[in-house]
């Protein structure tokens, strides 16, 4: 019963302290805090870095009373192994790919004040890693020290941190967004998460996946921030289809990979 509590207990506190972050935008959106872009960027960075750092510190607590052999600074820094980069290459070809509307798009004329709006608005992505990043390690720290003996409980370990990491987004249609974007969102959040929290399971590197995080967060944006897209063409009904194949089919067989060549990986 013991272990259970520790496998479970972290995970109850980082689906809380995400909870927990999701009511208090929605309180300030009732009392206007986010009326304007730049009001959202001076409430949302910090509260990031406010639930991303109770995150962490949940985390040094959990893995304290775990007697881990991993401390806080080392999952910053661990050594990662090799293969990795390898196993990422989906990742990478699908930023790649997401580029390439650009090139197609007409280049749009911004405003003077644009570039400083983004270099904020590149802020808030990396606050969003450390963030949601920090919850993931969180939730996933008792599943890592009792769940991984196994393919079978690795593929348990990661199936919660993607479910946990999708449900997440399920209330962004408070937000502004539809029910069926918002659930779109929720389903495509826990594939992604599935890759996210395999990568994390194998590396051991807190550091590797916030960066991963925020370049996701930001390349995506890209194309359609600078560049105004035609309504179609072949270029873009043909990223459209990689990106599903990519996602949808490619990124959850490596995270499966992972979970089955874990020994071997590390």
């Amino acid at each position: 019963m013991r272990e259970i509590e520790r496998i479970y207990i972290p995970v109850i506190q980082g689906m809380a302290v995400t909870a927990t972050f999701i009511f208090t935008e929605i309180v300030l959106t009732w009392f206007g805090a986010f009326n304007n872009e730049v009001r959202l960027y001076l409430v949302d960075i910090p509260l990031r870095l406010l639930f991303g750092t109770i995150a962490l510190l949940l985390l040094v607590y959990n893995t304290k009373k775990q007697r881990s052999h991993y401390s806080i600074r080392e999952l910053f820094t661990n050594k990662i192994p090799s293969g990795t980069y390898l196993l990422l290459l989906p990742f990478v070809v699908y930023l790649v790919v997401t580029l390439l509307p650009m090139t197609v798009g007409e280049e749009k004329e911004l405003s003077a004040n644009f570039a400083g709006m983004y270099s904020i608005n590149l802020t808030q992505q990396l606050a969003t890693g450390y963030f949601e990043e920090g919850t993931r390690a969180l939730l996933m720290c008792g599943l890592l020290k009792y769940c991984i003996d196994t393919t079978k409980k690795r593929l348990q370990a990661i199936f919660i941190s993607g479910v946990c990491f999708g449900l997440s987004h399920i209330l962004n249609f408070l937000f502004g967004k539809d029910i069926i974007s918002t659930l779109w969102q929720v389903f495509y959040s826990f594939i992604w998460g599935l890759l996210l929290a395999a990568i994390y399971m194998l590396s051991k590197n807190l550091t590797l996946i916030m960066i991963i995080h925020a370049i996701w967060d930001i390349v995506i944006k890209i194309p359609n921030t600078f560049y105004t897209l035609p309504e179609s063409s072949m270029l873009l009904d043909a990223v459209s289809i990689i990106q599903l194949v990519l996602q949808f089919v490619i990124t959850p067989a490596v995270a499966v990979y992972i979970c089955i060549k874990y020994d071997k990986l590390r």
